[in-house]
């Protein structure tokens, strides 16, 4: 199943809701009304119909997640019954993130970016990359989904976006093997992690991590499609254009960790959840400094991965500098 979320006009103003998604018929599935409907041809009244679809199929799919196997069984369910009588053309759809995660994991685990990017950044790699998955992690608080703005903060001059593989836990996991791991996945998606290349470098040196250089921005979707549906991960292709002309191309079969070892590595000591978003890291020659090209306010990004659909984002024009230091000041003296 692909699952997404979409954006409503309700009497209460925007409401979001989890849809099944049918890009066949051009068309998306409203899982609780679907299920309500359903629930009202069995007997239900409109008020107690409502209630229970939207306890059983909620608006958060992090919250769906964590209601088990029976998620997936009553929204299969409820498309079966009433599909037709709760469908929405996908045209003019307003695409919420396709997950709401309380955190971001992001990993590096491709090779070809991560040499790229140190070579770039004129510094050494440390050897310790190739003994231990990286990754940091990212607040959820700027999330978009397809057909976003893309945040362009004040201290920044170069926005990169980066063409990535999400992942979407479906189990929660702590302390555990690879082996443990590998039926733990709900589902992929596509993330687009976007980094403030100028001020990444001179934050890195402060040895805590990314924070400003990351944090301003995610796109994740267009939607989550379940893993039951991927039928061989390594075989896909992720390309990345620009304004319509092609920038990146590459493929997932290049990763260097498997999800299963990510997963088992971030455990140990940490416990991820339903509904947690796992980021690939980069593939190779996925983002615009690997290119030595720049995105530029009001360009649009779109991204496509083999099976996981088509991620489209607006580059925003860059926010007014009200404090702290800037770009000039902060590099003035490396």
């Amino acid at each position: 199943m692909k699952i997404g979320r979409i954006r409503v006009d309700t009497p209460e103003g925007k409401r979001v809701r989890l849809v099944a998604v049918d890009p066949k018929n051009n068309r998306v599935i409203d899982l609780a009304k679907a299920k309500a409907l359903l629930l009202q041809s069995q007997g239900a009244t409109d008020a107690a119909s409502w209630r229970m679809a939207n306890t059983m199929l909620p608006p958060s799919l992090t919250e769906a997640i964590g209601t088990g196997k029976q998620f997936l069984d009553v929204a299969n369910d409820a498309v079966v019954a009433r599909a037709d009588d709760a469908s929405i053309t996908m045209d003019g759809i307003d695409w919420a993130p396709s997950a709401d995660p309380s955190i971001v994991r992001d990993c590096i685990s491709f090779r070809a970016h991560l040499e790229a990017y140190f070579e770039k950044m004129g510094h050494n790699l440390h050897p310790l990359h190739y003994k231990m998955p990286a990754y940091y992690k990212g607040s959820t608080a700027n999330l978009i989904g397809h057909n976003g703005t893309v945040m362009w903060p004040s201290y920044t001059d170069f926005v990169d976006y980066e063409l990535e593989l999400g992942f979407i836990l479906g189990a929660q996991a702590h302390n555990v093997t690879p082996d443990e791991a590998k039926d733990m996945l709900f589902g992929m998606t596509i993330l687009n992690d976007f980094s403030s290349r100028d001020y990444q470098d001179p934050e890195m040196l402060l040895m805590l991590g990314p924070t400003q250089s990351k944090d301003f921005c995610y796109a994740v979707g267009p939607w989550v499609t379940t893993m039951d549906e991927i039928e061989d991960m390594s075989s896909m292709e992720m390309k990345a254009w620009v304004n319509d002309e092609l920038w990146s191309s590459g493929k997932a079969d290049t990763m260097r960790w498997t999800t299963d070892d990510l997963i088992a590595y971030i455990s140990r000591g940490d416990t991820l959840k339903h509904g947690d978003l796992l980021g690939s890291g980069t593939v190779g020659g996925g983002s615009a400094l690997e290119l030595d090209r720049r995105p530029k306010p009001g360009d649009t990004v779109r991204m496509e991965v083999t099976g996981l659909g088509s991620l489209t984002v607006v580059m925003g024009q860059k926010e007014e500098m009200r404090w702290g230091p800037t770009l000039e000041e902060v590099t003035a003296d490396l």
